[in-house]
């Protein structure tokens, strides 16, 4: 049985959380610690940093140490690093 769910009017295939959670859960683990007040947050289909109260040099280095990071593993799990306001997921 496959899972499904729907985000901004587009149905997408469920993601399988053992697939993210240790390799990509432990790099954005590894930046949180090295970044004060920023956060992570665990979604149904998403793992989000959030980093909105992050001093703004910090954190423009920090997306930069991120994205560098997850390129290559969320590209082996078929993943996307999607950017918001202050976040990524």
């Amino acid at each position: 049985m496959e899972h499904f769910y729907k985000e901004h009017g587009v149905w997408h295939k469920k993601i399988d959380k053992i697939v993210w959670d240790k390799e990509i859960m432990g790099v954005m683990e590894h930046i949180s610690r090295r970044t004060p007040r920023s956060k992570i947050e665990v979604k149904d289909t998403a793992l989000v940093w959030h980093y909105r109260n992050v001093d703004i040099w910090l954190a423009d280095l920090r997306v930069t140490q991120l994205i560098n990071a997850l390129i290559n593993p969320c590209s082996r799990h078929n993943l996307q690093i999607m950017k918001g306001t202050r976040l990524w997921k």
